[in-house]
């Protein structure tokens, strides 16, 4: 359901309207009617648009010494929190810091940030498909097979 004003029907977007008697109106449209009025020169009230505040594309929108706390029916009174919660945060196995969605690889069932996952041995950073793991460590073909692989014992 979208909201016109009463007046214009100018459709109205949320925060952009104001109410009285129970009837959207836009900003201008209210300001122009129910506004503040002018004191001309000759001490009468006016609202017309040629006659300094109170009028054109700004009407209305001076403070007056009346605050309205009711809460129009037509804007949105949810009140929503401006707090994102991240639950259950990622720790990379390697550095123990939060590790993000962005960020995330899973090697050997662990998590990751992509340049944590290292050889034990020569430091150099692994892709997914280079890792090898022994006793819960990961090391690179070329470390592993040199550490672990077979051994010519003459």
């Amino acid at each position: 359901m979208c909201f016109k004003c009463s007046h214009c029907n100018k459709k109205l977007t949320p925060g952009m309207e104001t109410e009285h008697d129970d009837k959207p109106y836009c900003k201008n449209c209210y300001g122009k009617h129910y506004g503040p009025k002018v004191q001309d020169n000759r001490g009468t009230a006016s609202s017309s648009t040629n006659e300094g505040v109170g009028g054109g594309a700004t009407a209305g929108c001076l403070a007056t010494t009346t605050e309205d706390n009711s809460v129009s029916k037509f804007k949105n009174t949810h009140e929503g929190t401006n707090k994102v919660n991240i639950t259950n945060q990622d720790k990379c196995y390697t550095c123990d810091k939060t590790v993000y969605a962005a960020e995330k690889l899973v090697v050997l069932n662990k998590i990751f940030h992509k340049p944590c996952v290292k050889c034990k041995a020569c430091s150099k950073t692994l892709s997914p498909g280079d890792v090898l793991e022994h006793e819960n460590e990961i090391y690179c073909k070329t470390c592993h097979g040199r550490e672990f692989g077979p051994h010519n014992k003459v």
